[in-house]
């Protein structure tokens, strides 16, 4: 009996180290599949197709709301300007 349970226990172990490990592949290739998607949005909006400046401004957080909010910036200085 005292074999059997070592056995059943290491088995356990087993299984639950894989399980976990399988858990942490799968959060990886979410967050890469997320990484690209905010890349490739980012590319749209912005028309970048350098893939280290990308990859950097997804490092940042910059989405590809804020960079369409910020090409507003010069008009919204000019009609401050002008009153």
């Amino acid at each position: 009996m005292g074999k059997c349970a070592f056995s059943n226990r290491r088995r356990e172990l087993e299984d639950k180290f894989f399980h976990e490990r399988d858990q942490a592949l799968l959060q990886a290739l979410r967050e890469e599949r997320e990484s690209k998607e905010r890349k490739r949005a980012l590319s749209e909006a912005s028309g970048i197709t350098d893939e280290d400046l990308l990859r950097q401004l997804d490092a940042l957080d910059v989405r590809s709301e804020t960079l369409v909010a910020l090409s507003l910036i010069p008009m919204i200085a000019v009609a401050w300007a002008d009153g």
